[in-house]
């Protein structure tokens, strides 16, 4: 093919087709391998009359075949066309083209540069598509305000060939980052609702149910999410949005729905989400009062999790339902296994499993949990609750000087909610002991002190019934 092209050129260098034989001379030598032979070849056609654009289009058309294969080479074809052929189509095009790379090397500001001029090009195309770089780039540098000026003009441009999707996306983040969230909604809403077909779709939902929700429009906030649930092509951020659909709908107490939203998210690919999503199944089914069902979600989760942490959460919540239930010993178990594990759990686990054996009798045990809380934790905030159990396990083993000391302390603890139980646990505790006196005194203090008490009546009662034996 070279050589016929050659003696084209040179036989007929007027002819009607030489510029096309040159353009496909070029193209030859730059198949070969040869770009200095094909610089050579574009450098005549330049000077040829007519040549030039010519000579641009096949420049641009090079540089775009090697833009991801030999970079540095397109990048030398795009700037010599800036250079040779400023004003022109091509030459526009070439700095949009430099511009990405830049963009690429993070050379944000030398970006918005390059494209700057080209924003209030005549061509509306050139003028939308430049706009979109340079909106790119502010954001980039953190001029967010110039960014959503750009992002709004490139819209208002009236270009066929840009993103709208994209610019209704850049626009909003560049709201956010100014603080307008309500203009960031009403830029993703345009996004949401009028092109789906955007590569910036999902991401743009995702975002935008979020900020629904913490603009407390959660109705819409879950249409948006259930719109992005239905997706296929969603991925992972569709099973996120439908797990926080499904939380939206819980807080409507709409559980049927919540659960079976959740059910997916826990079948789902994710691998964390679906941990997630079980635990949060179980809840969901714990707050409907579906507490056999709840249970079965928190043991399978246990089985799952790959994080102790979560597994022993998902222990403890089992022995809650079954606590709920008052089946003391499944309680018991589930509890027991939450408190063999490492975590947090372990202290709420030790009361759950100490509360369960005490409601089965095993009030030795009982005795033993609530004693070993106590000393793990003396912080806990529950430690007066968990003393108050342990006075009441002692009583049951008949140490009641124990039970005397502890009800004494609580009596005064300004942690414990109901002194008078704590009063009365502890006169009982005097009378056991046949401390007549001391119980009386304890039983006078409760009426005195708290007269609306419930345990007032059997105060009453006792008081009447030492008062006999004296």
């Amino acid at each position: 093919v070279i050589p016929a092209l050659r003696r084209l050129l040179e036989d007929f260098p007027d002819h009607q087709k030489a510029s096309d034989a040159a353009t496909a001379l070029a193209d030859a030598y730059d198949a070969l391998g040869q770009p200095a032979r094909r610089d050579s070849v574009l450098t005549r056609l330049e000077s040829r009359e007519g040549g030039s654009g010519a000579a641009a289009r096949a420049m641009l058309a090079f540089a775009g075949e090697k833009l991801d294969a030999d970079p540095v080479q397109a990048r030398e074809l795009l700037t010599r066309i800036i250079a040779r052929h400023p004003g022109t189509p091509e030459a526009s095009e070439a700095r949009l083209q430099i511009a990405r790379f830049l963009a690429q090397e993070g050379r944000h500001a030398e970006a918005h540069d390059m494209v700057a001029p080209l924003c209030s090009d005549g061509d509306a195309e050139i003028a939308g598509r430049a706009r979109m770089r340079a909106a790119e780039a502010a954001y980039e540098t953190g001029e967010y305000d110039e960014a959503a000026r750009l992002y709004r003009d490139a819209l208002d441009s009236g270009a066929s060939s840009i993103d709208r999707g994209g610019a209704w996306y850049g626009l909003a983040w560049s709201r956010l980052e100014l603080g307008e969230r309500d203009a960031a909604i009403e830029a993703l809403m345009r996004l949401f609702r009028e092109h789906r077909e955007s590569s910036v779709w999902t991401d743009g939902a995702y975002r935008l149910g979020q900020l629904l929700a913490e603009a407390d429009r959660k109705r819409e906030a879950a249409d948006v999410y259930a719109a992005l649930g239905e997706n296929d092509e969603a991925g992972s951020l569709g099973l996120d949005a439908m797990y926080r659909r499904a939380l939206l709908l819980r807080e409507r107490k709409a559980y049927t729905q919540a659960a079976a939203l959740l059910r997916k998210v826990a079948a789902g690919s994710d691998r964390a989400l679906a941990v997630q999503g079980l635990f949060e199944l179980g809840r969901t089914l714990h707050e409907q009062g579906r507490l056999t069902e709840a249970t079965g979600a928190f043991v399978e989760l246990a089985g799952k999790a790959t994080e102790e942490r979560m597994a022993q959460q998902a222990m403890y919540s089992a022995g809650v339902c079954q606590t709920t239930m008052k089946r003391w010993k499944k309680a018991a178990e589930y509890f027991a296994s939450a408190a063999a594990m490492p975590g947090p759990a372990r202290p709420d686990a030790l009361l759950g499993e100490g509360w369960a054996r005490a409601m089965l009798g095993e009030h030795e045990k009982a005795a033993s949990h609530f004693g070993a809380l106590l000393r793990e934790t003396p912080d806990y905030t529950k430690g007066a609750e968990v003393s108050f159990r342990l006075a009441q396990s002692l009583q049951e083993l008949g140490r009641y000087a124990q039970v005397d000391s502890i009800c004494l302390e609580l009596a005064v603890r300004q942690d414990w909610p109901y002194p008078d139980r704590a009063l009365y646990l502890g006169a009982t505790a005097k009378e056991k002991m046949g401390d007549s006196a001391g119980a009386a005194s304890a039983y006078q203090e409760l009426i005195a002190q708290h007269p609306s008490s419930n345990l007032v009546p059997y105060a009453k009662a006792h008081l009447d019934a030492l008062a006999g034996e004296g």
